[in-house]
């Protein structure tokens, strides 16, 4: 059964994979880590609210 994703749905899909590939560039062993998650968070923040936005 194979049916056509809507683009909604392809968009919230790369919005996922955006954020995942945000959250896999942080490393606990990095020296600067918790800067760096600070730094990141309101980009991972503003992707999370961009795929409810497409959920409401």
């Amino acid at each position: 059964m194979n049916r056509q994703w809507t683009e909604d749905e392809m968009h919230v899909a790369e919005l996922l994979q955006d954020i995942q590939r945000k959250i896999g560039t942080l490393h606990i062993t990095d020296e600067d880590f918790m800067e760096t998650v600070k730094g990141e968070l309101p980009k991972i923040q503003q992707l999370l609210d961009e795929v409810l936005a497409h959920l409401e």
